[in-house]
């Protein structure tokens, strides 16, 4: 009997994945890229603004304007285009 090792998803592959279910309405997924980005949204907010407690409020603020956006997501090339990276970086900003 031949075993074949079945190589684990790859980062991008099960962000794709996860953004597949948030666009199906699956909330549960969405607070985990929530809890994947919160950190990294809420310190480029508060770099700006000098204040923790508005960084996070502004932060919420992008992750409803995301989701109330939709969620879109196409195969590119090898790796996978996530709009929503777009998206996040584009209210942010």
């Amino acid at each position: 009997m031949i075993h074949r090792a079945v190589a684990a998803p790859s980062e991008a592959d099960r962000e794709y994945e996860l953004i597949k279910a948030i666009g199906a309405g699956d909330i549960v997924a969405f607070e985990m890229l929530i809890k994947k980005y919160r950190d990294p949204v809420s310190n480029f907010i508060f770099k700006y603004m000098g204040d923790r407690f508005g960084a996070e409020d502004i932060a919420q603020e992008v992750f409803l304007r995301c989701l109330s956006g939709g969620f879109r997501v196409r195969a590119q090339g090898e790796g996978v285009d996530l709009d929503f990276q777009n998206r996040l970086q584009s209210v942010v900003k």
